[in-house]
């Protein structure tokens, strides 16, 4: 059987300089690739808004923080976090029963449980977040909560749901078709697409 290569100097992927949870050549070539270090390098900064969220939400003098603040990250934290805790959860069901088994993309670069790390992990921040968004928004809006909501104008709905429409079209196409040479790479199996197709949501909601 040929040997799997380790940890290499220049070749490690990982940002830490790790190949825990690569199975392959081309795994630990595809995680050392400018797109994926850039991304991660993004999920870093995105992971560090959302725990000084969490922190502030959860200590008085988080009630001080600008309301545009907390409304641009609570909802960034949203459209980011609800498709991947709905998504690899009704897409491994699907995924178990159609083929009686769970990958987490076309090869075996990664293992299984890596997958389960990583999607539970962020799953568990869109519960955590969510539940402290809840008491956060009761605690300081209360007055603005207890009168009815002004419904927006008919032109902005239409206008936002236009505006939705090219992105909503396309994780749709991508969940139900694959991501093909257009869309996001390595989401091609059944239980990565659900999170794609369910990220069109907010146009549903229109």
């Amino acid at each position: 059987m040929q040997q799997r290569r380790t940890h290499q100097g220049d070749d490690d992927p990982w940002l830490a300089g790790s190949t825990v949870g690569l199975q392959s050549e081309i795994g630990i070539s595809e995680l050392h690739s400018a797109r994926v270090v850039l991304g991660n390098v993004v999920t870093i900064v995105l992971e560090l808004a959302a725990v000084g969220l969490a922190v502030a939400m959860s200590r008085p003098w988080g009630r001080r923080v600008p309301g545009w603040v907390v409304v641009v990250l609570a909802g960034g934290a949203t459209g980011l976090l609800a498709p991947i805790l709905l998504g690899p959860t009704l897409g491994s069901a699907l995924q178990l029963a159609a083929t009686g088994a769970l990958r987490t993309d076309g090869t075996d670069d990664l293992s299984p449980w890596l997958f389960a790390l990583v999607y539970g992990g962020f799953a568990l921040l869109g519960v955590g977040l969510a539940k402290l968004a809840w008491h956060y928004v009761l605690d300081r809006w209360q007055r603005v909560l207890d009168g009815p909501p002004r419904p927006p104008a008919p032109w902005a709905n239409v206008v936002g749901a236009l505006a939705l429409l090219p992105f909503a079209a396309a994780t749709i196409h991508w969940g139900l078709f694959g991501p093909g040479e257009s869309g996001p790479r390595g989401m091609e199996v059944m239980s990565q697409r659900t999170v794609l197709a369910l990220a069109a949501d907010p146009l549903r909601r229109r």
